[in-house]
């Protein structure tokens, strides 16, 4: 997660490196895998304990790990030589990050590093058409007040509507964070990631994975997420 003009920030606290070392971590196609099997059994079964979506306890927690995996596959593609691991979940001495990231880059490079990711979500337009890209990244600048120098957390946007982003017209304020990422679908099968938008930001587009589990309804369904 190269940063070009900017000093690439780190966990180092050791105490919170123990914790990350003790957690579960997943590569993204294996998270991406478990939470399709879990959303075609709650799809398929909402009267037994199940739900058609995932906006609500106690699936909620599905739909945010399902965020977290989706960025860190997106970042595997947009960095493929590098092995990406995803772990869901606050810290308990911590509310900063809902996920993790654990990235192995070469020894002369750092080794293994962790991040901080704060996940978020410009919602469908049917859940708030009022809502913007726009107001959700002004936002940020005011949210999360890291003193300078020590700007580690990574934002990543889950872009949950059909929508155009014009990135020419975005207004990027300063902000107390390291990375800024939009990722999300172009279609039920078709993904992209961008970023990092406070440095030199690249776009990657990439194909969702195939797993063998047909939607209850038929082909790829993401209603659970909307």
């Amino acid at each position: 997660m190269g940063t070009t003009g900017r000093k690439r920030m780190v966990i180092t606290d050791k105490i919170e490196l123990r914790f990350l070392e003790k957690r579960t971590w997943l590569r993204p196609e294996a998270g991406l895998r478990k939470l399709e099997t879990l959303k075609f059994f709650s799809q398929i079964l909402p009267g037994v304990g199940g739900s058609k979506s995932w906006r609500k306890e106690p699936f909620k927690k599905y739909f945010e790990e399902f965020q977290a995996a989706l960025f860190s596959y997106g970042l595997q593609q947009h960095a493929p030589g590098y092995r990406w691991e995803y772990s869901y979940g606050e810290l308990p001495q911590s509310r900063e990050a809902d996920c993790f990231l654990r990235c192995e880059l070469p020894p002369e490079n750092g080794g293994t590093v962790y991040k901080r990711v704060q996940l978020k979500e410009l919602v469908p337009d049917v859940r708030n058409p009022s809502d913007s890209l726009q107001r959700l990244i002004t936002s940020l600048a005011t949210k999360y007040t890291a003193p300078t120098g020590r700007e580690i957390l990574v934002v990543a946007i889950y872009i949950n509507r059909a929508t155009t982003v014009r990135f020419q017209e975005l207004r990027i304020p300063e902000m107390r964070v390291e990375q800024l990422w939009l990722y999300g679908f172009t279609d039920d099968v078709k993904c992209f990631i961008v970023g990092n938008l406070l440095a030199n930001p690249a776009r990657q587009d990439f194909v969702y994975p195939h797993f063998r589990i047909e939607s209850p309804v038929g082909g790829t369904n993401h209603n659970a997420y909307r």
